[in-house]
C-alpha cells in the first residue's frame, strides 16, 4: 500500500520508517537533523528506510489514520500512552 503524504509525494509504506509531527521533533536535540529539514508551513516529517526525509502540511495524524487498517502502527500521546 501507498500513502499520499500530500505534495504529490507517496511513499510505499513497506520503506516507511516513521511519521514525526514537526512540533514534537523540535523538543529533543537527538532529533534536530530532522526538524531543521521541516519549514514554515510544514506539520509532518516522514523518513524511509533509505533515510530520506519528505515534509509535509498534512497532519501526522490524519497521515496514520491513512493507514490504521495496518497492524503494528503505534500511535502514542501523552507521554507514549497508546491510543
Amino acid at each position: 500500500m501507498f500513502i499520499h503524504i500530500g505534495n504529490r509525494i507517496t511513499i510505499s509504506d513497506t520503506r516507511l520508517v516513521g511519521i514525526f509531527n514537526v512540533e514534537t521533533l523540535k523538543f529533543s536535540e537527538d532529533n534536530i537533523f530532522y526538524y531543521s529539514k521541516s519549514g514554515n508551513d510544514d506539520k509532518t516529517v516522514v523518513i524511509d528506510i533509505d533515510n530520506n526525509v519528505y515534509t509535509s502540511g498534512v497532519s501526522s495524524f490524519t497521515l496514520i489514520k491513512r493507514n490504521i487498517l495496518k497492524e503494528g502502527i503505534i500511535w502514542s500521546r501523552n507521554h507514549g500512552e497508546r491510543i
